[in-house]
């Protein structure tokens, strides 16, 4: 009985990790952007 109930835990503790990841990537993709934005104005100002 509490096995069941500490493997039901691990499953959800490793979607809810897998879910954080998603998250962190989807988050890190869209700070690429301007990342690349702000690398490229920088590379512009110190060429003018």
């Amino acid at each position: 009985m509490i096995l069941s109930v500490i493997r039901i835990r691990w499953d959800v503790s490793k979607g809810h990790a897998k879910c954080g990841l998603i998250i962190g990537i989807i988050g890190t993709l869209r700070l690429i952007p301007g990342l690349i934005h702000s690398f490229v104005s920088l590379i512009k100002f110190i060429s003018a």
